[in-house]
């Protein structure tokens, strides 16, 4: 997983297409607030759909606004480490962009 956040140099579109041209791979960009929902248990269900088809395709994932994510968690840590447990088991490379608390979160 890569932390993309406002202190990082350049836009974020870029810098997330400029992985995908190191990988040699496609990035697909993640609507985060489609993803997040109210039901904890739908939200999961859409992480995994998210990363089978980034793992079919062989592509990078590169969530804007990541921190969607954490802030409508009641618990942030969890969900960190299910995005990083995700990223792990598809062998799918993961950007995300986000404020500074995430890096707080995505901490092992």
């Amino acid at each position: 997983i890569v932390i993309l956040s406002s202190s990082t140099r350049g836009t974020k579109e870029q810098d997330a297409q400029y992985f995908g041209q190191l990988e040699k791979k496609q990035v697909y960009k993640v609507n985060t607030a489609a993803i997040v929902s109210k039901n904890v248990g739908e939200t999961e269900k859409n992480l995994q759909r998210v990363f089978a088809d980034a793992a079919a395709q062989q592509s990078i994932l590169f969530f804007d606004d990541a921190g969607q994510l954490f802030s409508k968690s009641a618990d942030p840590q969890s969900t960190a480490k299910y995005l990083q447990s995700l990223a792990q088991s598809r062998n799918v490379p993961t950007i995300l962009w986000c404020e500074d608390d995430c890096r707080t979160w995505l901490k092992r």
